[in-house]
């Protein structure tokens, strides 16, 4: 039987919420992922600890920009408390390149 080692992307330290870190710069529950022709990964973080169960909504939800050439993070973007929905639950990703430009 072939056993497989797990490498969490793009490092452990962003992935404390199964141990009970909560710490909101890492991620929390990750619902899509794109990657754009620039190598960069985006990450939806929905913020949202358990949906199913009681939503319960420990981080504000954000966008988390990954430059894959280098595995570190270029930009957050967080979406606050005022813009959403008491139960809003960030669930898709669409990232336009139309305008052709990586910047």
């Amino acid at each position: 039987m072939d056993y497989f080692v797990t490498i969490a992307y793009p490092s452990w330290d962003f992935h404390g919420a199964e141990r009970g870190d909560l710490n909101c710069t890492g991620f929390i529950s990750v619902y899509r992922m794109r990657q754009d022709k620039c190598g960069r990964l985006w990450v939806l973080d929905s913020g949202v600890m358990t949906s199913i169960d009681d939503f319960r909504r420990v981080c504000d939800p954000k966008i988390v920009i990954i430059d894959m050439h280098t595995d570190l993070p270029v930009r957050t973007v967080v979406f606050p408390r005022e813009v959403l929905r008491p139960a809003s639950l960030f669930t898709n990703l669409i990232v336009d390149e139309s305008q052709g430009s990586c910047d």
